[in-house]
């Protein structure tokens, strides 16, 4: 094992520990064109070619599609969407049924199981927040940063605006033909979506619930398929003092999650200045992206969107959330509040015979 001399961070791998103990370093490769440094030369190479064109660059083509790419890497990570999954080399995790087709995701899922005081942390110097990643910490300091002074990455054809250039880059796709981008296609039903995260949790619609790897709550009964969704949960059985917050800076709200945070500060802005994603079809206009991409749907085929269907009475709707929603009307039990059923069956009646049954 190579042992860092300033933290208790150890591994297997000299080279693993060389990149590790350039973060106690302050040497620093800066970019040119922009505010972009990095303690790596060979990270800054690869940034330099954010700043030129891909006609003047070296491309890597995809063989399967017309996907193109400046980097490698991403061609490599491309490739693996038109793999069959018995083709696929996955890497498991020894604790849990935790598997992934790439080693660097599978050691950082590693350090979830060992105990927080032996993994190195990277700790905020503005709160209490700690990360074991430098990435989620770099993520976190931009809370404290005043809007003025951040670093912003701005769309070229919107007024979109972004503290993270991944966050950009995910933006840009909205802006691209349908057969300019990489789709990604569900391969039983007709589901596509342009981003690869949104099909893995599509997929597992179709999944039987008991081969679905689900995260148990130690608290309570609850459960997810996805470890966001019980890392969010979590927080609900902490007090708020022990727990990072985000306060608003107008006015006393606080809370504990990020998204309702950046959904909270809309309220104290002026229509004419917030960020508005506009519908093409109608007058639609929303200050959340994910409230137009729902509204999007009341344009389309009933038979072309991919429902959630109850699986005790005809109840069918678009969205996810709603079907949850609406299982409360089925349970019966003390577990679930009175309140919580009654709200249930008002907003998202069952329909017998062709009736609605709400009141």
């Amino acid at each position: 094992m190579y042992q860092c001399k300033i933290c208790p961070y150890k591994t297997k791998w000299k080279g693993y520990l060389s990149k590790h103990v350039l973060i106690h370093q302050d040497t620093a490769y800066d970019c040119d064109f922009c505010p972009y440094k990095t303690k790596l030369k060979r990270t800054l190479t690869q940034h330099m070619l954010v700043h030129r064109d891909i006609s003047e660059v070296t491309t890597y083509q995809c063989s399967v599609c017309s996907y193109k790419t400046k980097w490698r890497g991403c061609l490599s990570r491309h490739v693996r969407i038109h793999q069959d999954a018995s083709e696929i080399t996955t890497y498991d995790c020894k604790l849990c049924p935790y598997k992934t087709k790439w080693k660097g995701d599978l050691s950082k899922h590693e350090a979830t199981h060992q105990d927080a005081s032996k993994v190195a942390t990277y700790q905020c110097e503005h709160c209490p927040y700690r990360a074991r990643q430098k990435g989620n910490l770099s993520s976190h300091v931009l809370l404290h940063q005043d809007t003025s002074e951040m670093t912003t990455y701005q769309c070229r054809h919107c007024s979109y605006k972004a503290k993270r250039k991944g966050d950009l880059s995910k933006h840009l796709v909205v802006h691209q033909d349908d057969s300019e981008v990489t789709t990604y296609q569900c391969k039983q039903c007709p589901y596509k979506t342009k981003w690869k995260g949104y099909l893995s949790n599509h997929v597992l619609i179709h999944q039987d619930p008991l081969e679905v790897t689900t995260y148990q709550c130690e608290f309570c009964p609850y459960k997810a398929k996805l470890k966001r969704s019980l890392t969010k949960h979590m927080l609900i059985h902490q007090e708020m003092s022990q727990v990072t917050s985000y306060a608003c800076k107008i006015c006393p709200y606080k809370t504990k999650r990020k998204e309702s945070l950046s959904r909270h500060v809309l309220i104290h802005r002026d229509a004419s200045e917030a960020a508005t994603y506009r519908c093409e079809l109608c007058p639609f206009r929303a200050k959340l992206k994910n409230y137009l991409t729902r509204h999007m749907l009341s344009h389309q085929d009933p038979s072309s969107v991919t429902s959630y269907c109850c699986t005790i009475c005809p109840f069918r709707t678009k969205w996810k959330y709603t079907l949850k929603r609406h299982m409360l009307v089925h349970k019966g039990d003390s577990k679930t509040p009175r309140k919580e059923r009654l709200i249930s069956a008002v907003f998202f009646p069952i329909r017998r015979n062709g009736r609605d049954t709400s009141v």
